[in-house]
């Protein structure tokens, strides 16, 4: 599984000395603008819209999903069959999330079998947010995500963890030896 994830922030909306002072002394207080990008980020529609581009763009990565589906239902999909089964298949709720740390930054990462897919989403989960806030017009602030990292693609899968996998099945292994020898020696025991 790779991962992709990038870097971002909200600008100022005008919050008070005050509320700067309550950050600085620990207490966390999110902006409005900050809970409405976390809130766009995390909505259905912005992961449909996405799932819609991700089909445009890497059709051939579904058609076998989808024709086993077909099969199953006897019927051809509608578009928005597609695009629910897809983002079924694209895990949104496991494999796609966002963090915020103690300065203020936020960090979208999102998880995929497919390098390419996932480098796709996080691109374009960002354009989509703000095209999202703009037509809501929730605020007058057109601007409301200043993009810091680009989005990256790690190089290497981050799962399986192939070392972590390989020390834990030694030691399993070893560990159900030994259990296996004592248990014989105690049936001979009996004996």
């Amino acid at each position: 599984i790779y991962q992709s994830s990038t870097t971002f922030f909200t600008p100022s909306d005008g919050k008070t000395a005050l509320t700067g002072y309550a950050s600085l002394l620990g207490a966390s207080e999110s902006s409005n603008l900050e809970n409405q990008v976390m809130a766009i980020i995390d909505s259905d529609r912005l992961k449909s819209v996405l799932t819609k581009k991700v089909y445009e763009a890497y059709p051939e990565l579904f058609q076998s999903l989808l024709k086993n589906i077909e099969l199953n239902k006897k019927t051809t999909l509608t578009l928005p069959e597609v695009i629910n089964f897809i983002k079924d298949d694209l895990n949104y709720k496991g494999q796609f999330y966002i963090s915020k740390d103690d300065n203020g930054l936020f960090r979208l990462t999102y998880e995929n079998e497919t390098p390419a897919v996932s480098l796709f989403i996080v691109k374009n989960a960002l354009l989509e947010a703000t095209k999202i806030y703009s037509e809501l017009e929730v605020g007058a602030n057109k601007n409301v995500i200043l993009v810091l990292d680009t989005p990256k693609l790690k190089k290497d899968p981050v799962k399986p963890k192939k070392i972590f996998l390989m020390v834990a099945s030694i030691f399993l292994s070893c560990f159900l030896g030994v259990i296996t020898i004592l248990f014989q020696n105690f049936i001979r025991y009996i004996k």
